[in-house]
């Protein structure tokens, strides 16, 4: 059977279903239905109330407010003040954190971003011939899938690196589901290879301040090296969405590991 090249694809519909549902035309949509609801059923405004109030936080999510960018920087500026970028060069092991799966074996934008990070010292150290051990920390987090984020994220490392990756030692900690595992299994691992708990710790801008007193927590010293994190959009955007989810679930996990002396 002849397979067609995906450069020859007809890509007018995936383009055209992007652009309404990742943009301005996702809220004409959901209008449009509300429009059609007070037409259809008049009586049920319970309902409408419900769908509006749902409209009205997709919204909240797609044009990430003031608050939210406000909230951003703070979490921006915490990481920058951590950071010192001279000790990212002499620690003796690189941690990278995990930040989701897209697919088996394909790590996310968010787990690429750091990977791509890290690559850039290593590749330097690796110019300098000065090997580390770099630890990839996550585990299954896909459901009914057992593919890890470490194994992925060892894997492209390994890949972007090419012949440079020979100097460097890579392990994978691919058991933990939340910061706090990370760190855990990450000291575990570390102990139980009797390696220094005195490490490079990468992960997004918005996840380092959380990430660098829950390791020290864990008895680990850190030097922060942290990676971009996803750019804001136009007014209304998908990458404001994912951008306020981010801020959002980070200042929630601060505050939740502040409570269960995680930090």
């Amino acid at each position: 059977m002849e397979i067609t090249p995906i450069s020859s694809w007809n890509l007018n519909v995936a383009s055209l279903l992007k652009n309404l549902f990742f943009g301005p035309g996702f809220f004409v949509f959901l209008l449009v239905i509300a429009a059609a609801w007070v037409l259809l059923f008049p009586k049920k405004r319970r309902g409408l109330f419900i769908y509006l109030v749902f409209v009205i936080a997709m919204l909240f999510f797609y044009t990430s407010p003031l608050p939210v960018k406000t909230l951003g920087h703070l979490l921006i500026v915490a990481s920058q003040k951590l950071e010192d970028p001279s000790c990212a060069l002499s620690r003796p092991v690189f941690v990278v954190l995990g930040g989701g799966m897209s697919l088996p074996n394909e790590p996310s934008t968010a787990t690429l971003s750091r990977l791509n990070e890290a690559a850039v010292v290593l590749r330097e150290l690796a110019a300098k011939k000065e090997g580390r051990v770099v630890v990839v920390s996550g585990g299954p987090t896909l459901p009914d899938q057992d593919a890890t984020e470490a194994h992925a994220g060892v894997n492209y490392l390994k890949m972007v690196l090419g012949e440079a990756s020979s100097i460097h030692t890579f392990l994978e900690e691919g058991r933990s589901l939340n910061t706090y595992q990370n760190a855990s299994y990450t000291a575990e691992l570390l102990r139980e290879k009797k390696l220094p708990l005195d490490i490079v710790l990468v992960t997004g801008g918005f996840h380092m301040l959380r990430s660098v007193e829950t390791f020290r927590h864990a008895g680990i010293t850190v030097c922060a090296h942290s990676s971009p994190e996803v750019r804001g959009g136009r007014t209304l955007s998908f990458e404001n969405a994912i951008r306020t989810f981010m801020v959002l679930n980070e200042w929630i996990g601060i505050a939740a590991y502040g409570l269960r002396g995680w930090l």
